[in-house]
């Protein structure tokens, strides 16, 4: 009875151990199955339209099957490759990966991830195309009202825009125009109420739209002005008056020159339009010398010739002699 069944533990161990020895039937593995690794990327923004530089980020992913290391790098249209670098995968899943790339013109192209180990891939491209707005250049600036910098001042240059829109211009980074009393493309005429800035400060204009400055910093100093002397011909020891702009209410430094002499000041009005009377001196040449303002070693206004005359001395006349 039990014979029977020894016998056929015997055959089903018999048929265990042939199996066991004999391995995995033909066409099975025990092998893990084999690592998958991916990319994928996007550009933000797509498309822009706007002032340059504008920066484009790419948003990658990259996605394993199992842990692992992967290396990769950025490459893009333009044939510039980013460094490679590493990330380390403990498990299946995905990390994020970013780059960004910085343009000042316009352009259409692409940035990819292409993976170096532990395979070899590239990601399909993140397409982007960029249109640059033309930005303002100013050129020149000049104010209007016989010289008086808080009136009106006209720039001109390229690509003011037909319309002021959001666009402002700023002087000295904290004052912006209230108005502007014309906007063309190549000129415009703003004014700066109330603003008030000594002559000899140098004025840095900017066109801004909202508070970004989209336009070369134009540098301007705007010097002391006075259009007429009174009188324009004299001789050493004269008194000339010289009409003057914003003038301070003290020389403060100022200096009235005759060539590269010092006149003697013998009055000194203030204002709007104040008043300088200064004397010729008795040293100075003869001859045509510009008259200006100094102060230190800076001249710090326009120039108006005065000419130095001599005394002329009369005729000699014969005198008939008696004897």
């Amino acid at each position: 009875m039990f014979e029977g069944k020894s016998k056929a533990a015997v055959c089903f161990l018999g048929l265990f151990l042939t199996l066991l020895l004999a391995g995995p039937a033909q066409g099975e593995s025990n092998a893990p199955p084999p690592l998958t690794v991916s990319a994928k990327v996007a550009a933000d923004p797509v498309t822009f339209t706007g002032y340059c530089p504008v920066t484009i980020t790419f948003n990658g992913v990259i996605t394993v099957s199992a842990a692992c290391a992967v290396q990769y790098k950025f490459i893009r249209s333009d044939g510039a490759t980013k460094p490679v670098q590493t990330i380390n995968f403990f498990a299946a899943g995905s990390k994020a990966v970013a780059d960004t790339w910085t343009l000042n013109k316009s352009y259409s192209g692409w940035e990819a991830i292409e993976v170096t180990s532990p395979v070899h891939l590239t990601s399909g491209h993140a397409d982007f195309t960029i249109t640059c707005t033309p930005k303002p250049v100013i050129t020149s600036v000049s104010h209007m009202h016989m010289g008086d910098p808080a009136g009106e001042f006209t720039a001109v240059g390229t690509n003011f825009g037909a319309t002021k829109g959001s666009k402002n211009m700023r002087v000295d980074g904290n004052v912006v125009i209230h108005y502007a009393t014309t906007w063309k493309d190549t000129t415009l005429t703003f004014a700066l109420p109330g603003l008030y800035i000594p002559w000899e400060h140098v004025y840095q204009f900017c066109i801004v739209d909202g508070s970004t400055v989209i336009s070369n910093i134009y540098s301007k100093r705007f010097l002391y002005h006075f259009e007429v002397l009174v009188p324009t011909e004299g001789f050493r020891g004269t008194e000339v008056k010289l009409p003057v702009f914003k003038l301070p209410a003290s020389p403060g430094g100022l200096v009235v020159k005759i060539g590269t002499y010092t006149m003697s000041v013998t009055s000194w009005t203030g204002g709007s339009l104040g008043e300088i009377k200064a004397k010729v001196p008795m040293s100075v040449p003869l001859g045509e010398h510009d008259v200006y303002l100094q102060k230190g070693s800076d001249v710090v206004s326009n120039k108006i010739k005065f000419k130095v005359k001599g005394f002329v001395k009369p005729p000699l006349v014969p005198v008939e002699r008696k004897f």
